[in-house]
């Protein structure tokens, strides 16, 4: 049957449908076709609108980082060599030993230099276990060492001056300095043993090594 027909034969079956009925059927085509545009057509419509403005959003997005990159891009062989710099002086301040024995001596020998180069006698260093409860630096290993030793205050000064220029990096994380408590007043209101003006201290350094490092053994 060709369309033609067909729409003859709906036609016809209309016309002989009750005056009540034709009128509820053109409501009913009334509400519905609004419906089935709304459905067919307009939703898809915006769909596709909504989804062509988010594109164009992403783009010019895209397009502004791409342009960001294109004016930076001159600096970009500065700034990565100074991030490689930095990288390398970090890197550089790290123990690098392979165990932790050989991690303290490390540290222990460090100390004992810069006391010499601050005119310090240093009487002990010694590995100093963590307190408990300290969060541990990420992805560091702390090596804690505390040493003691004599010299007058400006000793003692050079030698934290000293510690802290060092490229090794050191954190004290604990100092105290008093009086040398050993030997016998003389008259001159100072201690034998001891030259006038010498105090005694006791200071705590921490180092650190990579944590987890494959085959540090720290």
């Amino acid at each position: 049957m060709s369309p033609r027909a067909l729409w003859d034969r709906v036609g016809d079956r209309i016309a002989g449908l009750p005056e009540r009925d034709r009128r509820a059927l053109l409501l009913g085509a009334l509400l519905l076709v609004p419906a089935l545009l709304w459905v067919g057509v307009v939703r898809p419509y915006a769909g596709a609108v909504e989804e062509i403005r988010d594109r164009v959003v992403s783009e010019r997005a895209l397009l502004e980082r791409e342009r960001a990159v294109l004016r930076e891009g001159p600096g970009l062989p500065l700034r990565l060599e100074s991030a490689t710099r930095e990288l390398a002086r970090w890197e550089a301040g790290l123990v690098r030993s392979p165990n932790l024995a050989l991690a303290e001596a490390e540290v222990t020998g460090l100390l004992e230099e810069l006391a010499r180069e601050s005119r310090v006698l240093l009487q002990e260093v010694r590995a100093t276990p963590a307190p408990p409860g300290a969060p541990p630096a990420a992805g560091l290993r702390p090596i804690r060492l505390t040493a003691r030793g004599e010299s007058d205050f400006e000793g003692v000064l050079r030698l934290l001056h000293g510690m802290e220029r060092d490229p090794l990096l050191l954190r004290v994380v604990g100092l105290s300095v008093d009086r040398p408590s050993g030997g016998q007043q003389g008259s001159g209101g100072g201690q034998e043993g001891t030259q006038p003006g010498a105090v005694s201290f006791v200071v705590i350094v921490e180092a650190f090594a990579p944590g987890g490092a494959a085959g540090t053994g720290i």
